[in-house]
C-alpha cells in the first residue's frame, strides 16, 4: 500500500503519513485504531518498540520548558556577572576616589551575587535585597554624619 492509498483511508495527507515513517511525528490514537483495523493487527503490535523510534513517543513540550528555563538562567547569571564586575570595578575605583563610588560598588556587587545565584522568586530576593542595601546606606550615612 502506498503511502497516498494509507492516508486516503485515513483521512490524513501523504505528508503526515510519510513523517510517521520518518519518526518526525506520531500519529493520533484514532489514527492508530484505524490503522490497527485496516492491517488487522493489534495496537501492541502497531506501536511494538520496532516498528516507532524511541523518541517520537517522548512529549516535546517540558524538554522545550526545559531549554528556555535554561536560557533564561544562563542569560540572567551573565547580567550577574556583567554586575558583579562592575561592582568590583567600582568598588575598586571608590577606595581610591570617593565613598559613593564604594557604595555604589557594593550596591552592584550584591546585585551580582543575587542575578548569579537565585534561580526561583527573583523578584522578591531583588526587593528585599533592595531594602536591605537602603536601610544598610541609610543606617551608614546616619552614623558617619
Amino acid at each position: 500500500m502506498s503511502q497516498g492509498d494509507l492516508a486516503e483511508k485515513l483521512e490524513v495527507s501523504r505528508q503526515s503519513v510519510s513523517k510517521w515513517e520518518t519518526g518526525a511525528s506520531v500519529p493520533e490514537l484514532d489514527k492508530l485504531i484505524m490503522m490497527s483495523k485496516l492491517f488487522n493487527i493489534t495496537l501492541d503490535e502497531l506501536v511494538g518498540s520496532d516498528s516507532i523510534p524511541e523518541n517520537t513517543m517522548k512529549n516535546t513540550e517540558p524538554q522545550t520548558n526545559y531549554i528556555i528555563r535554561e536560557k533564561q538562567r544562563n542569560s540572567k547569571q551573565t547580567v550577574g556577572f556583567i554586575l558583579f564586575g562592575a561592582g568590583l570595578f567600582a568598588f575598586v575605583l571608590g577606595l581610591i576616589l570617593s565613598p559613593i563610588l564604594l557604595a555604589i560598588g557594593v550596591c552592584l556587587i550584591i546585585y551580582g551575587i543575587v542575578f548569579i545565584a537565585v534561580k526561583k522568586n527573583f523578584g522578591i530576593v531583588c526587593a528585599w535585597v533592595s531594602a536591605a542595601v537602603l536601610l544598610a546606606s541609610a543606617f551608614l550615612f546616619s552614623v558617619l554624619s
